[in-house]
């Protein structure tokens, strides 16, 4: 069985592997409410320039 990385419920996105944020960056865009997860500090701080642009 395959693993998803991300799940969609009623206009929500759960993603546990949030990478770059370039899935997140484009929740925003849609109007689709995120959570995320990321192990990686570097990539939060990424993530977080990211969205504020």
């Amino acid at each position: 069985m395959k693993s998803k990385a991300h799940n969609v419920i009623n206009r929500s996105l759960y993603s546990l592997f949030v990478g770059s944020g370039t899935t997140a960056a484009a929740c925003e865009q849609l109007g689709v409410n995120w959570i995320g997860m990321e192990a990686s500090a570097r990539w939060c701080d990424k993530i977080k320039e990211r969205l504020q642009a």
